[in-house]
């Protein structure tokens, strides 16, 4: 990336995260995803915005009038230290859009002139609904995982398009499309699976439809990159050791109370890692009490164990 003139000094994300004792990753998170920072951490990190005069928004409004039309790629692990290290870049080149790919590139994660990071989701949801509105989108319909955000269904299905569910995986994404004849899916992670030009994941071709939606609507990316508000979403990943915690009954009774509980007003997933001797549980809900109580809920059961 090139810069037409030297960035002004400002604060940094690394000296919030020196003041408030907390990692990048985190004021990171604070920034992007707060609902799933614990309040005492978020008021750590917002006083340490305060004092150090760190004004992410106020800074991109100042770029964006010398904005000289350019945008970064990072291509390492997608994980929320590059979430930061993106949006530092975006800020410091006085860029339009920020790209983070991993390292294959099937993954995809955007962030705007703001520096506000654009998940999978509000990817998938820019993407089918730009689709349907062409025409392009196979059979009204788009395929994710149990893991992508409420609020990405309740979207789709206001735009009268079907979301296809499947278990966590792009593999599993690729199946449902492929028997279902669907050309868009993908997962909340960035996994973009667009079928009308590849079987597989490909995070630069998914980043290519969304500059193509900007150059058609001549408008910036955080004009047209939310496309809906999240529901309320908390995940939490506690190890464990021994044998398998989720075939013990105080913990699969913690689970069907927690499911009761959310009704219709939400979703509760926990599941094994396939990798680490990890539980993830993960809630999403109408409101933030009803997320925290499934969560704490399950992880009180599997603390006991």
């Amino acid at each position: 990336v090139m810069e037409t003139k030297p960035p002004r000094e400002t604060a940094r994300l690394v000296d919030v995260a020196k003041r408030a004792q907390v990692s990048v990753a985190t004021v990171s998170r604070v920034l992007n995803s707060p609902h799933i920072v614990r309040s005492d951490v978020r008021q750590r990190v917002n006083e340490a915005i305060k004092e150090l005069g760190y004004l992410r928004n106020a800074a991109a409004r100042a770029l964006r009038m010398h904005s000289n039309r350019l945008f970064g790629a990072l291509v390492p692990t997608l994980n929320h230290a590059i979430y930061a290290a993106m949006i530092e870049a975006v800020h410091r080149y006085r860029a339009d859009i920020g790209i983070a790919l991993d390292g294959d590139a099937d993954r995809v994660t955007m962030c705007d002139e703001n520096g506000r990071v654009i998940d999978g989701d509000q990817l998938l949801g820019l993407i089918a609904t730009t689709w349907k509105s062409q025409g392009r989108l196979a059979r009204n319909a788009v395929v994710a995982t149990v893991m992508s955000n409420l609020g990405l269904e309740t979207h789709l299905k206001g735009q009268g398009v079907k979301l296809e569910r499947t278990q966590v995986g792009d593999r599993y994404v690729v199946g449902r499309m492929m028997e279902k004849g669907l050309n868009v899916g993908g997962e909340q992670s960035g996994h973009i699976v667009l079928s009308d030009f590849s079987t597989t994941g490909d995070g630069l071709i998914a980043a290519l439809q969304v500059l193509a939606v900007m150059i058609e609507t001549g408008k910036k990316l955080s004009e047209v990159s939310h496309v809906f508000d999240p529901a309320p979403q908390k995940l939490v990943n506690r190890k464990f050791t021994g044998g398998d915690p989720l075939s013990r009954k105080p913990v699969q009774d913690a689970i069907a109370a927690a499911e009761k509980a959310l009704g219709a007003r939400g979703r509760l997933l926990v599941r094994k890692s396939g990798t680490e001797p990890l539980v993830r549980v993960m809630a999403q809900a109408e409101t933030e009490s009803l997320v925290n109580d499934a969560v704490e809920g399950v992880l009180a059961a599997l603390d006991r164990e």
